[in-house]
């Protein structure tokens, strides 16, 4: 198994992704426990796997190479620090949605909207730190891209509820 090097520098984009991770998972565990853990931990692992997949197919090395992050055009170790961050707030998204309650077709896409947009408006503080170096990418693809991810993640939810309600019936839906 090959390790990614260490980055270049360790400068401000690096930082961005240390305090954004810190903050993310500081709220995750300040905030009540509201699913089971084994929900939790599927909800967690679905949005590394998208962040990971989105990088794979569209960043670094992908099949398209439409940005780099960080300092390199090559994997780095701080790469590798960003999958949790997007894992994070996956989980908080599921989160809030699900402690605002929120239900119907409208409410839940302008709560994708919403977020699609904050997300967005992150993901410019990062270009302006160099964690992004666009190489035909935008952030209206960037946009798009939570769009469609976070309405697979709000489905995916749903889905490893019911399953979860299905198997064990300690699980409230």
């Amino acid at each position: 198994m090959n390790i990614p090097p260490l980055p270049q520098s360790f400068d401000a984009n690096e930082w961005f992704v240390l305090v954004i991770s810190i903050s993310a998972y500081s709220l995750m565990w300040l905030l009540p426990r509201r699913f089971p853990p084994a929900v939790s931990v599927f909800v967690f692992l679905f949005g590394l796997f998208l962040a990971r997949w989105a990088d794979h197919i569209f960043g670094t090395n992908g099949a398209f190479d439409f940005y780099d992050t960080h300092d390199s055009p090559k994997m780095e170790l701080a790469d590798l620090c960003t999958y949790p961050m997007y894992a994070a707030f996956g989980y908080l998204f599921v989160y809030i949605y699900d402690r605002l309650g929120i239900r119907g077709r409208l409410q839940t896409s302008l709560f994708i909207v919403f977020c699609s947009l904050a997300g967005t408006g992150l993901e410019y503080a990062g270009l302006r730190v160099h964690m992004f170096t666009y190489k035909g990418w935008n952030l209206f693809f960037s946009f798009l891209f939570y769009m469609l991810a976070l309405s697979l993640t709000i489905v995916y939810f749903h889905w490893i509820r019911r399953e979860y309600a299905r198997i064990s019936p300690s699980c409230r839906e």
